[in-house]
């Protein structure tokens, strides 16, 4: 499944990237993180790479390439130093 470009939003204080949850399209993705994809479940898998893909997609907006966005040991998204950001997904939707 081909899943459309993730929606983004300018917002006074940064960026809102919204993505489907769907067939995950893993390529979007840091070798890394698809390795890590590989090792979840289906349904949290998908709403994992969704999550990541938006992410991703505030980043490059602001116009930043991180390596692998991985989790912190709390289970946030390990971000750049100097970046506040934060995923929230539910079963359709992932947010960043």
């Amino acid at each position: 499944m081909n899943l459309p470009a993730p929606l983004l939003l300018d917002l006074p204080h940064g960026v809102l990237a919204v993505v489907p949850v769907g067939d995950p399209e893993v390529t979007r993705l840091h070798p890394a993180e698809r390795e890590h994809a590989r090792t979840l479940a289906p349904l949290r898998r998908a709403t994992w790479v969704a999550g990541r893909v938006a992410l991703r997609a505030a980043l490059a907006r602001i116009g930043l390439d991180p390596g692998p966005l991985l989790a912190t040991p709390s289970g946030a998204p390990d971000l750049p130093p100097g970046v506040a950001g934060s995923v929230s997904h539910t079963r359709r939707l992932a947010v960043a």
